[in-house]
């Protein structure tokens, strides 16, 4: 039987770990609202500047855990109001419903309520659920996350969040040139992994858009991020660019690889234009059908 003192212990280590927890929760409340109340073009012209972001990121991180999930309710953006699962010190933009704007912006612009779509490379799931509020129930979103780590969560995220949203299809899979498997590199962060032919960290599923087409309809829209792997997943959608009813939003890696993206759409009769000329190390291309 356990002594009152020791009874009266482990009581008081129960309160100090709730009042932790409670700090904690006040705190990441408190930083990411004081980040809301930045201006957005305030926020961008931040983010752009090189001495500004290093030293905003600085002040930030040393007020917020270094390691963990938290569960957070994103309270403005185009998922405002939805509980989201991330890691607060490296998924900051998304806790403040500014991550990717001009994606973001582009996909709620592009589409319609009872539209399809892929996200390729869906990572927490932040953009697919952008697009499964943007089409809504009677939409439908097909989410490819190969990593299996992203996948977990991805399946958290998209679960815990139901409603007027459209139902959310995670695929534990990459998007490749032809169906079968590939392998599969972990990169620098969580968001970098890639297929990697020469020598991957584990085996992954692939599956071609094109089969992903004929399994789920061909979708009115596909965005792919899949850090430098671009132009496979393009070949592996030769029979849906074909047709021509999809667009696309291709997240180019590289100058050569916007090149090589930008000259494939082409070959199917896409236009092809920027989101985002700012951006150095990466660009948004947007291609839609050229009408005939």
């Amino acid at each position: 039987m356990r002594s009152r003192a020791g009874k009266r212990t482990s009581r008081g280590c129960a309160a100090i770990v709730r009042a932790k927890t409670r700090f904690k929760s006040a705190l990441l409340r408190a930083v990411f609202r004081s980040l809301r109340l930045v201006p957005a073009p305030v926020y961008a012209w931040m983010k752009r500047m090189p001495v500004m972001r290093e030293s905003s990121r600085r002040l930030l991180d040393a007020t917020l855990p270094s390691s963990g999930l938290s569960v957070v309710t994103i309270k403005s953006g185009p998922i405002g109001g939805l509980d989201f699962e991330l890691q607060p010190r490296k998924n900051k933009d998304m806790a403040v419903g500014r991550d990717e704007t001009s994606l973001t912006r582009a996909i709620q612009d592009l589409l319609q309520k009872g539209d399809h779509c892929f996200d390729v490379g869906a990572h927490l799931g932040y953009v697919s659920l952008v697009m499964a509020r943007s089409v809504g129930r009677s939409g439908k979103v097909v989410a490819f996350e190969p990593d299996p780590q992203l996948f977990d969560l991805l399946l958290r995220n998209t679960g815990r969040n139901i409603g007027e949203l459209a139902p959310v299809v995670p695929l534990h899979a990459a998007a490749g040139r032809a169906s079968g498997s590939g392998s599969f590199r972990h990169g620098t962060s969580s968001g970098t992994g890639h297929l990697d032919d020469s020598d991957g960290d584990f085996t992954v599923r692939v599956l071609s858009l094109d089969d992903a087409a004929e399994l789920y309809g061909v979708p009115d829209l596909i965005k792919i991020d899949v850090e430098g792997a671009e132009v496979e997943a393009l070949e592996g959608a030769k029979r849906v660019l074909a047709e021509g009813r999809s667009s696309l939003l291709v997240e180019a890696h590289s100058s050569d690889l916007e090149e090589l993206c930008r000259a494939y759409l082409e070959r199917y009769h896409y236009d092809v234009d920027h989101l985002d000329r700012a951006r150095k190390a990466t660009s948004h291309l947007l291609a839609r059908p050229a009408r005939r």
